[in-house]
């Protein structure tokens, strides 16, 4: 095996990482005293699994963290890695290279690692022991060490040669194989115990879970038909639902259909109303229009009469205009006939000729203006008689227009007073039906108010309805708790009393003996009875009580020796066994001394045995003997101090059974829980019968509770169905 270096960071003196490696031969550390050369040692020593402070020379595992100094800042861990070759497989691992590392910071914390793996520290010393080196072997020898090993007894010394030949390994695995089997020997020791625990339990258990089956296969069958109930239920109300919504759905559309002819009517009033505004309007444009006509017309007629004075101005022009003409053609002709009669004396009246030639042109230019002014007037008079016919014409299409308005306006007036009686008979039925909607409205706020009511009424209902169920179904569990309960303890009862009646816990040679005393009277004649069910003794005293008696408490009292001697001889034609018995006759009775009277006022100190248990008087010898000199005290102070005033002169017993003898010895520790002595079963017996009595009249009292809520909630389903049947109404 070749070490090849060791590797620290703040081990000791050695706060700065350091490395130090080990080449073939031999490599040496050499320097001053206190310079660290034995840390070295002790860092290797250190993680090789060293455990105790005092071989790494300190008083605490942090002292091998580096402290500081003036100048320098202590360290928060310390590391150190030992680095060895095994190119030769000397360790079992399959790597080339071991490196075993250990790390510890000054909280405590502690880390192992191989290959910078983290690890346990049994598997570094696992991995140590095929190798031969250890923490304690002969591979790390330090100061005086080689003295001690000189020094050391053979038993020592053999250690060393184990740990250098191998067998440590195998020592220590022998040493946890033994620890596992020890383990292993209490767990089955366990096992019997809480086996033979199961087995006591196993035959009520049996019973109350066959009770437990049937309570199963009833309540599921419960459940089943409570299922079947709700679906009924819930049937029936989807099918009343169904029908109230058709009366509520066909009250909603007369309803809506009420609404739509009130609608409708509103409509129809409002455009009557609009219709009768538009022939208002109408009739105001006409009035207007036919104002406007009548304007026109007299106006037309003021410009027919001027046209009419023109044309008469025009005739009584043409007239004379005519009749000047007729003059002068008859000038004209006179002029012709003068101007044939003076044909021959024209000449001399050429002057005359041109004169009247002038003056004849000049007749002629008034002619044509004449005439032109006449042609004028014949237009004018064309176009005043054309102006005129079609004024007239105008006339009369207003005439006629405003004949067809007479007559419009008549049948508006009629529609207007036909539509005045519509909206009438519309406002009486608006009124009407105004009143019937009020009514309606009242009727709806009525059912409304009503539903609100009858809705909070049916939902108070409802919920006290479900909170019955709840406390019903309560009720029922606390009647089921309590019927499991009375189950149990009559369960218990049945097997204390067999117990009883079959004598078990005490020894077989007693109880054989005892059922014999029940069959043949000459063996009963001698007996009167065992310890344990001669004397009652209450609860708070039955561990003391039967700790002091001990196995004593399943003596049989005899009422002499003889009838000791001769169940003995009985016993052993039997071939029975032994039986310890108390004659009432020979059995010396214990008195506890005058002079310690006063130590039994002492607080915590509850007085004699003797006188905290009722028995018969004639067998008071036998208690006396056995308790008349023990005293129950409260705990083991009292007990203690009580012994030493007394100078141990007397038995002590504790309530939690603990005992102290006047030759100085004191019993004491556990009891086994949950078992019932021979001494308190009796005891239990009678508290099992009291508190079955407590349950049934509780049962009872429950039922009748029951009974009552279970009317009551009845009443409030036939309330809710009522009150629900007034709501769908």
């Amino acid at each position: 095996m070749h070490f090849k270096q060791i590797e620290m960071v703040g081990f000791k003196s050695f706060a700065d990482p350091i490395k130090i490696s080990f080449s073939d031969g031999i490599t040496a550390i050499v320097g001053p005293n206190g310079c660290g050369k034995s840390n070295v040692a002790d860092a290797i020593r250190w993680v090789l699994g060293e455990q105790s402070s005092k071989m790494l020379r300190g008083s605490s595992m942090q002292d091998v963290i580096f402290k500081g100094t003036e100048k320098r800042k202590s360290l928060s861990f310390c590391e150190v890695s030992l680095c060895f070759d095994n190119s030769n497989k000397i360790f079992k691992s399959e790597y080339e290279e071991i490196v075993i590392s250990r790390k510890l910071y000054r909280s405590g914390e502690s880390e192992y690692m191989i290959n910078r793996m983290p690890s346990r520290l049994k598997d570094i010393v696992d991995l140590l022991h095929d190798s031969g080196i250890g923490k304690s072997g002969y591979s790390i020898i330090g100061q005086g060490k080689v003295g001690e090993i000189m020094n050391s007894k053979p038993i020592d010394r053999r250690a060393i040669f184990e740990e250098a030949a191998g067998i440590a390994k195998f020592k220590a695995k022998k040493v946890e194989a033994e620890r596992k089997l020890e383990r292993t020997h209490d767990n089955l020791t366990r096992i019997n115990d809480i086996l033979s625990e199961i087995d006591r339990q196993l035959s009520p258990l049996k019973r109350q879970s066959e009770t437990a089956r049937i309570y199963l296969d009833l309540r599921e069958k419960l459940k089943v038909l409570e299922i079947n109930e709700y679906i009924y239920q819930y049937d029936y109300a989807s099918d009343n639902k169904a029908a109230i919504q058709t009366k509520i759905d066909a009250i909603l559309e007369e309803m809506a259909l009420r609404q739509r002819d009130l609608d409708n009517t509103i409509a129809d009033y409002n455009s009557t109303y609009d219709e009768i505004n538009n022939i208002d309007n109408k009739i105001t444009a006409l009035r207007d229009k036919v104002l406007e006509l009548t304007v026109g017309l007299e106006k037309q007629a003021g410009e027919t009469n001027l046209v009419r004075e023109k044309l008469k101005y025009y005739a009584q022009e043409k007239e004379r205009l005519t009749l000047d003409v007729d003059k002068y053609k008859e000038l004209v002709a006179n002029a012709k006939d003068g101007l044939y009669n003076a044909q021959t004396a024209i000449s001399s009246k050429q002057d005359t000729l041109y004169a009247k030639r002038n003056e004849l042109s000049e007749i002629n230019d008034k002619f044509g203006v004449i005439t032109k002014e006449l042609e004028s007037g014949e237009s004018q008079v064309q176009d005043a008689q054309q102006k005129l016919f079609d004024t007239l014409s105008k006339l009369g299409d207003v005439k006629a227009q405003l004949s067809a308005l007479e007559t419009e306006k008549n049948v508006y007036t009629n529609s207007n007073n036909a539509l005045g009686l519509t909206i009438k008979e519309l406002n009486d039925r608006f009124a009407e039906n105004g009143a019937n909607l009020s009514k309606v409205k009242e009727q709806i706020t009525h059912f409304n108010n009503t539903k609100t009511t009858l809705a909070k009424e049916l939902n108070m209902l409802s919920n006290a309805y479900d909170n019955a169920n709840v406390d019903l179904q309560n009720m029922q569990n606390n009647i089921q708790e309590i019927n499991s309960n009375i189950m149990s303890l009559q369960n218990r009862k049945k097997l204390l009393e067999d117990m009883q009646r079959e004598y078990e816990g005490y020894a077989g040679s007693v109880k054989r003996l005892l059922q014999d005393s029940k069959t043949s009277s000459a063996v009963g004649g001698k007996i009167v009875g065992v310890l344990a069910n001669l004397i009652k003794v209450p609860d708070s005293y039955s561990t003391a009580i039967e700790m002091a008696l001990g196995s004593a408490v399943q003596n049989i009292v005899t009422r002499s020796d003889d009838d000791a001697k001769d169940l003995i001889n009985y016993l052993k034609t039997k071939d029975y066994g032994r039986v310890t018995f108390l004659p009432v006759n020979t059995v010396k009775p214990r008195y506890f001394e005058a002079r310690f009277n006063s130590l039994l006022n002492t607080k915590g100190c509850f007085g004699l045995a003797s006188d905290l248990i009722s028995y018969d008087k004639s067998i008071a010898p036998v208690v006396s003997s056995l308790l008349g000199s023990t005293v129950v005290v409260s705990d083991e102070n009292v007990a203690v101090s009580m012994a030493r005033q007394s100078g141990y002169s007397f038995r002590i017993v504790t309530l939690d059974g603990d005992i102290i003898t006047p030759q100085g010895s004191i019993t004491g520790g556990s009891k086994k829980k949950n078992t019932t002595s021979v001494l308190s079963r009796e005891n239990e017996i009678k508290q099992t019968e009291a508190l079955l009595t407590k349950l049934s009249a509780e049962k009872l009292q429950k039922t009748a509770q029951f009974g009552q809520m279970q009317a009551k909630a009845n009443t409030l389903f036939t309330q809710v169905k009522e009150q629900t049947a007034k709501l769908h109404d």
